[in-house]
Formats: C-alpha cells, structure tokens, sequence
C-alpha cells in the first residue's frame, strides 16, 4: 500500500517504499484498536523497474521499539525526493498513541537516507494535525536549500512546514490560506522544479483538487516564492473538470514539460455533486456500470426480485429487522429504503460494482459485520474489503458457495449506506 518512489542518481538505483498489512487489516481498524500492524518496506531496481530485488522490511531497523506507541503509520503515497546533497527523502505519517484509550491525531514526519539507502532514519514528527503528505527541496537565490513539506490536513486548508535540518525535524507548520482542502481532506502532489531564467532558485508546483466540498476540478497551483507562506498564486490551472482524487506531478525528462498522475473520471467512488447528477451524467454511469458487470461477469439483481435475494425476515422495506448470516453470530440491523443492485462471486467484483456507487465523501456504514466494524462509520472501501473477505472465507470453511448481496440507500445529502450480506 502507499506506493512511494524515489530515485538515487548515483548509483542508478530505483527506491520504491511501502507499506504491508495483513489481509483485511485497514488503516481504519488500527486507528479503532490502536494496535499497528503496519510494516515499513523497500524494493530496488536497477534497470527503471524492469526487474526488482527481493522485499526488504525496516521496520525493526529504523521504527524499533516505539511502533509500539503507534496506532499506524503509512509513507506517501507519491513521490519521495534526492536533495542535492545526497540525502534521499521518503514522506510519511503517523498516528502516535500511548495508551489504549488514546484518540491518535496523525502527524507528517519523513524517512532519510545519507548513504545512498542503505541505512534509513525517521526524523521527528510534526507539531500539530497533519496527514498524508509530499515533500520538495527548495532553493533560494543564494543556493541554500530547504526541505517543504504540504500535508494533507481536516483543518480545511493544507499544512505547509519547512525543515532546516532537511527532514530530521519540521519548524513552524502553518495553514496554507490559499491552498483549500477538500471536504474531510485528500491527498495532493507538490514538487519543485528550476524555471529557465533561474537554473539554481526553485518554484514549487501543487496539485490538488480545487472544489472546497467535494473531489472535482484538480488544478496545480504556482508558487515562484516558496519561502513565502503566502507566495501561492491566487489563479490556478484547472486540468481536469470532473471528478479527481489523489495525484503525483513529475517533471519530463525533456525539463520542459510536467506530467501528473491522477485518480479522475466521469464517473467514480471519489465524487458526488450531493444534488443529483444531469441526465448525460446518469447515462454514463449506467453504461459503464453496464460494461464492468459484463466484464467481471455480475449478475443484476432487478427490483421485482428483492424479497427473494434476501433471507427470511430480511427486506428493504423493514426499518430494524435483525437476522443472523454471514458468519454464524453476526447480526445485522437493515434501514429502510434499501435496493439490491447485485449479486456477485468475488470480491474483485465487489469492488467494482461498489465504485460505481459509492460517493465522494467516505459514506455510512453503518449496518455491516459487527465483528469487524460494531457499527462504526467507515469508508466503503475499507468495509467492502473486509466483507468480501469475509464471505470468501465463510465458503472456505463451510464448503459453501453463497454470495455476496450489495444493496444501496440514499438520503437526501446523496450518502451512501451499504449493505452486505449472503445469499
């Protein structure tokens, strides 16, 4: 998970760190227990990622003994970054708690290598709220460099710091004013590049989704005075209209175009406009809704049919009907309104069907396996994972072949509440 790549020019060699959990274990679900499971891990290449080492973990190495103090932690996602010292950066978060009662508020911090990435380091955590992040040396008129850090934050606007000590520790993180976030927050790519009049001072650019309430319209914002909290410039450049989520900008190998890598779409799980969508809109969602029930071969489930897919004293019409499935004492409470869309085998198609429904903001859950979520608000993508991991692993055991149910409510605000269960 959270890919995060960096290049060491020297000796040629391609870093790509991440993250391993066991199957099912989600960020969430740690936050919850305040128990991390998380490991810290690389693969190199020598040859631009045609072949790859084996996986080396760092996490006893370079973590020790205060992982221990933390629920989790995750690197990236993006790029990471060699500053013109040498020194390689790998951008990342945490959530420190130290006792089981503990409510972790996550903090930036960044991974650093002096040797060329064969001994790591973790530099101190930033003061103050700060989440998913990217990092970008930048230099002065003089040639002094800094390491900048712009970090994914709940405060409404994007954390910004700078690192004297090049990534040990992080003085002053401040909000950004004219860098807004996106609801509860999303990931954004910043880097910093030489523009042609300056060979040594740095620009920064960011890229981000613009709209204040939800994921849509990724513009990349320009800042020619880095060392100002305030140099951002008030225009941006939209790239893309419609619904956009996480990004990673990088610069050509010719230095004169940038290239960005973005989550977008028409249609996905990362946007909703909450008032309904234009009829071109629906249409579109229907025909690729359409398509990616042909490819992962799921069968529809029409309305007609609803009393039959479900169990015996389980309908969409019935406000607080509790059954037992799924596992054999897990109950489920159902709210009114709900209409099946589907029946399917698998969890790849699970996870399919559910990104053509799901909605920008991370959505309700509220009535899915209490073992797992005890009626907690959830991401959908994170309570699809584990329900569909669950049904696979009741057929394992039971020798059965049952299936997974989807089926989608929506209030007026266009939330989502999804339940699964089996047929």
């Amino acid at each position: 998970m959270n890919p995060c790549p960096v290049y060491e020019r020297n000796s040629k060699t391609l870093f790509l760190f991440f993250i391993t959990v066991p199957v099912g274990v989600s960020e969430h679900k740690q936050i919850h227990k305040n128990k991390n499971q998380a490991r810290l891990c690389y693969i190199t290449s020598k040859d631009i990622g045609k072949t790859w080492s084996h996986i080396t973990d760092l996490t006893a190495d370079v973590i020790g003994e205060q992982v221990k103090d933390w629920a989790t932690f995750a690197v990236g996602p993006g790029h990471g970054v060699q500053m013109k010292s040498g020194r390689l950066i790998i951008p990342a978060y945490v959530y420190p708690c130290h006792s089981l009662n503990c409510k972790p508020t996550s903090h930036a911090f960044a991974f650093y290598s002096d040797d060329k990435g064969s001994t790591w380091h973790a530099g101190k955590r930033m003061y103050g709220e700060s989440c998913e992040c990217q990092m970008a040396e930048i230099i002065d008129d003089e040639g002094n460099s800094t390491l900048y850090c712009n970090a994914r934050s709940t405060s409404g606007h994007r954390v910004e710091a700078v690192s004297e000590s090049n990534g040990e520790a992080f003085e002053k993180p401040s909000s950004a004013h004219k860098l807004t976030e996106t609801g509860h927050g999303c990931q954004g790519s910043v880097f910093s590049f030489a523009p042609d009049q300056a060979p040594e001072k740095t620009w920064l650019l960011y890229c981000h989704p613009t709209n204040p309430s939800k994921r849509t319209c990724l513009g990349v914002y320009l800042n020619k005075t880095p060392w100002d909290a305030s140099g951002w410039e008030d225009s941006k450049l939209i790239i893309h209209d419609g619904p956009s989520g996480y990004s990673d900008l990088a610069q050509c190998g010719d230095g004169k175009h940038f290239a960005c890598l973005m989550e977008c779409g028409e249609i996905t799980r990362f946007s909703n406009d909450g008032e309904g969508r234009g009829q071109g809109s629906t249409l579109t969602a229907v025909r690729a809704f359409i398509s990616a029930m042909k490819r992962f071969n799921i069968k529809a489930v029409q309305r007609t049919t609803t009393k039959q897919i479900f169990p015996k004293g389980f309908t969409p019409d019935t406000a607080h009907t509790i059954h037992k499935g799924f596992t054999l004492d897990t109950a489920y409470t159902i709210h009114k309104g709900f209409t099946p869309i589907a029946v399917v085998s698998q969890p790849a198609q699970a996870a399919v069907t559910l990104s053509l429904h799901a909605p920008a903001s991370p959505g309700v859950l509220s009535c899915l396996h209490a073992n797992y979520w005890n009626e907690k608000q959830v991401r959908i993508d994170e309570a699809l994972s584990q329900a569909a991991i669950g049904a696979q692993r009741h057929n394992e055991q039971f020798a059965e072949k049952r299936k997974l149910i989807i089926a989608v409510w929506t209030n007026k605000n266009a939330h989502f509440v999804v339940l699964m269960s089996l047929l």
